[in-house]
């Protein structure tokens, strides 16, 4: 899915901060605290990782699966570590993480926009089936609510779809389908006037 997106790789993080400033980070980093007791997370669609220190250095003690299928995301993230330990990075999908290995805590930053309302709903059960009971789902991305975010979004899919080849043309009800795998939300808050929400899940 995310194949085309080396072609942006080196200029993504400049272009999201140019965009949303400080919003993208702050939306990825907000809910770490709610890490605090798991050992091994579970990162689907990491892109350049620019969240990753912010997380080591706050729970060193983490082991943390780093999946991306854009090499080229991979080999920034990997040169962004400033410590490089307990990161075992893998170049696939969720299908390239073994179904016996099971996570304490997901994070999905922006990873949940790339696919349709079908594709989505099959994503997420993938997911679902590599965590433990009561797991952790830190969850960051877009919503269309308003007018300007439907415009937005336009614009977001058309550069991506020129620019990475990717097929998907609108938003789909993440919000929804994580509903759907029965997950509890926690707690939300919305950045960039509410065009990206950050959410915490908890699985029953």
């Amino acid at each position: 899915m995310k194949k085309g997106y080396d072609r942006i790789a080196h200029f993504y993080d400049r272009l999201t901060r140019l965009v949303f400033g400080k919003s993208i980070l702050l939306s990825q980093t907000l809910f770490f605290d709610k890490l605090q007791f798991c050992n091994k997370v579970l990162v689907v669609g990491g892109g350049t990782g620019q969240w990753l220190n912010n997380l080591i250095k706050k729970f060193p003690h983490l082991k943390i699966t780093f999946v991306d299928s854009s090499l080229e995301m991979i080999r920034l993230a990997k040169k962004k570590l400033e410590l490089n330990q307990n990161v075992n990075f893998i170049h696939g999908t969720i299908e390239s993480v073994s179904v016996n290995e099971k996570f304490d805590a997901v994070a999905l930053f922006y990873f949940l926009d790339l696919f349709s309302e079908g594709e989505l709903l099959i994503v997420l059960k993938s997911i679902s089936g590599r965590m433990k009971s009561g797991s952790t789902w830190l969850v960051s991305d877009f919503v269309n609510q308003k007018k300007w975010h439907a415009i937005l979004l336009w614009i977001m899919y058309l550069f991506f779809n020129v620019f990475t080849g990717l097929k998907t043309k609108q938003l789909p009800d993440w919000q929804s389908s994580l509903n759907k795998i029965t997950l509890r939300k926690i707690r939300q808050k919305g950045f960039f006037n509410n065009f990206i929400q950050a959410t915490i899940y908890q699985s029953e």
